[in-house]
């Protein structure tokens, strides 16, 4: 999973390439969710996304640039204002993708669909955290931020070409 970047690699960034402290770490893991929070409230006032999968491939997308960006040595406040950028695009991803689940599924079949996404959305998350902190260590925490959304970029496009998640409404 790519959750290993927010816990595991933005930190680290802040450690060893910005030589930040707890407060820039605590600044830098709250405006993610901050992000998250004013997008879907954003989504919710203006409705919600007509054409969903065009929007969750294009979230991933953003997000993967994100990565990619925080991860290019930009100055601290740079990486922040990045940082609530993938908030955003993680507010269309989390509240698009669980629409598309909670729409497809079968009315009898809504709750156990959901709670599969949501498991395997989170067990990824112990894999995710381990290959990020051997990515660290191998390549530094800015270059493995990078990779990761190279990764996220490359696996986006893969689904995106070989599926019609783009085209659903």
């Amino acid at each position: 999973s790519f959750n290993g970047s927010y816990y595991v690699l933005l930190p680290l960034l802040v450690r060893d390439v910005y030589g930040g402290d707890v407060r820039n770490v605590s600044l830098l893991l709250a405006v993610f969710p901050l992000g998250t929070i004013g997008g879907s409230l954003l989504l919710l006032a203006r409705g919600g996304i007509r054409r969903k999968g065009r929007g969750l491939v294009a979230s991933l997308a953003v997000a993967a640039g994100c990565l990619i960006v925080a991860g290019r040595g930009l100055p601290f406040p740079a990486v922040v204002a990045t940082t609530f950028v993938w908030g955003l695009a993680g507010s269309v991803f989390l509240n698009t993708s669980r629409t598309l689940f909670q729409e497809r599924a079968p009315e009898a079949w809504r709750a156990r669909v959901l709670s599969i996404n949501q498991l395997g959305f989170t067990a990824a998350g112990p894999l995710g955290a381990l290959l990020s902190g051997f990515a660290a260590a191998h390549l530094g925490p800015a270059a493995a931020l990078s990779v990761s959304g190279v990764g996220m970029l490359a696996l986006v496009g893969a689904v995106t070409l070989g599926s019609n998640v783009a085209r659903m409404e």
